[in-house]
């Protein structure tokens, strides 16, 4: 539904237009045409912008990527503490941004499954050399 409403509204209009009314940029559109990992907040964005209504695929869609194991993210900055390490070297470690890091543990953003692995490993090492 989303998808195609995108579509229709780039027809009529130009993908420039929605970029202003959304505040979105073109890639992240294109990224969601494509389906590439949109946040919930770009989905909102786009259901209001084209004036859509929440409906059951939305909310299924919403359940299965934002299931109940997401909890796991709000205990990072705990493990990071207890690991003795601050924002900037926790991100090192992990080989990704302090911004980045910044937003996994206020669950502003869902990290790819090599973020994941790095950091499951991170911890296990560190639990497994105790």
């Amino acid at each position: 539904m989303l998808k195609q409403a995108i579509k229709d509204y780039i027809q009529e209009n130009w993908i420039k237009k929605l970029c202003m009314l959304s505040w979105l940029s073109d890639q992240t559109i294109n990224n969601v045409l494509k389906w590439i990992r949109p946040q919930k907040r770009t989905v909102d964005i786009l259901y209001k912008v084209l004036n859509l209504q929440v409906d059951e695929r939305y909310i299924s869609n919403l359940n299965s990527r934002y299931s109940d194991s997401d909890w796991i993210w709000r205990i990072i900055k705990t493990i990071r503490i207890f690991m003795w390490y601050d924002q900037d070297q926790f991100a090192k470690k992990l080989d990704i941004s302090t911004r980045t890091l910044q937003r996994i543990e206020k669950e502003n953003y869902t990290p790819k499954k090599d973020v994941c692995e790095r950091i499951s490993e991170l911890i296990a090492k560190f639990f497994l050399e105790k």
